[in-house]
């Protein structure tokens, strides 16, 4: 089965099921930012915020998550209190690929840019 195919069969299906089944969970990505990286939220702060978020969305519904995949060395320098070093590598990310949105607005929060 061809791409445009497969895009048809999973058209075909949402039509059919009247719903989205699933979609991508960039608040988790937020809130774990948040709580464990810029110390923003306490982990109480959190906790709640993954109640609320389960409690919203029905059972079947497909979150699939990820924290940062592609600048995961930065946020692990983020989370282990090496902002500088932090900032030097989503500069660095900017640098190779300077539509990388994510750095974008990661650099801007750490830096108090607002551009």
């Amino acid at each position: 089965m061809d791409a445009a195919a497969k895009i048809a069969c999973f058209a075909n299906h949402w039509r059919a099921r009247g719903s989205l089944d699933g979609c991508l969970d960039f608040f988790f990505e937020e809130a774990v930012r948040k709580t464990f990286g810029w110390k923003q939220w306490t982990e109480d702060e959190y906790t709640q915020f993954m109640t609320r978020q389960a409690e919203y969305f029905p059972r079947d519904f497909i979150m699939p998550t990820f924290i940062d995949n592609h600048d995961m060395d930065r946020f692990l320098y983020l989370v282990n209190g090496d902002k500088e070093l932090a900032i030097s590598n989503y500069k660095k990310s900017l640098e190779l690929n300077p539509q990388n949105t994510n750095a974008t607005r990661v650099l801007a929060s750490l830096t108090g840019d607002k551009k």
